[in-house]
């Protein structure tokens, strides 16, 4: 059987190539996970270029899908259904132009002034949330107001960064501890180069640094909870 990603009708049915691949859950650390939600997501965003495509042809300063044309609306459907069509009657207004950068199934918006950011996001949540990719309420933020908590600026998660909106920059994270004065196993090593977190490659020299030791423990020994050199100890810590 053969196919294109333009025949995907449904969330959990992508297509890649010449196989159609039919999923509902996929491990998050596998290997195909970026690829399927990728795929996924991408299929979603045609549709939702399509559906602020035919809102610009419309002379009405707010448009509504329920006052298009049945027909045109369901021509930029991935896979066009009674239910499909009933959830777009009562959607956010179309936005006639979309900025948005995609990072697999992280959507971000952008636009000339506020209101067209905040409308854009509005319509392309409802959308990804009709079709199962849920976006939380608890996960929307914007880049013009930084939260501030005692005068000090609250820090939020982006990209599995640290974002900054007062300095519009990214931080990467550390999540581990580190042992002091004590043996290190090599679990232990491995549990504190791992949540160093760069997914970007922001700090890259930082991320090979940690690889070169990673490398250099697993020449010192193949046991999990063997102690590694008191060399190698400090310079993990440092």
């Amino acid at each position: 059987m053969s196919s294109s990603i333009k025949d995907v009708p449904y969330v959990g049915y992508t297509c890649i190539g010449p196989y159609i691949v039919l999923w509902s859950r996929v491990a998050f650390g596998s290997t195909a996970a970026p690829n399927q939600l990728d795929a996924s997501m991408e299929d979603v965003i045609n549709e939702i270029k399509a559906l602020s495509k035919l809102a610009s042809t419309v002379e009405a300063p707010v448009t509504r899908l329920c006052d298009i044309e049945p027909h045109l609306v369901e021509r930029c459907l991935l896979r066009s259904s009674t239910e499909a069509f009933s959830y777009l009657q009562v959607c956010p207004p179309v936005p006639k132009e979309i900025t948005l950068i995609k990072f697999v199934d992280d959507v971000y918006t952008g636009g000339s002034n506020k209101s067209r950011v905040t409308s854009s996001y509005d319509f392309i949540t409802y959308i990804s949330n009709g079709h199962d990719f849920v976006i939380e309420p608890k996960k929307r933020f914007n880049s013009w107001e930084p939260v501030m908590v005692n005068d000090v600026e609250e820090r939020r998660h982006l990209l599995g960064y640290d974002y900054s909106a007062v300095e519009d920059s990214f931080y990467p994270t550390f999540s581990g501890g580190q042992l002091q004065g004590n043996p290190m196993t090599k679990r232990q090593s491995c549990a504190v180069l791992a949540s160093f977190y760069d997914p970007l490659g922001l700090i890259v020299e930082h991320d090979m640094s940690a690889r070169s030791i990673w490398r250099s423990i697993n020449k010192s020994t193949t046991e999990w909870d063997s102690t590694i050199p008191s060399s190698l100890k400090d310079e993990v810590c440092t």
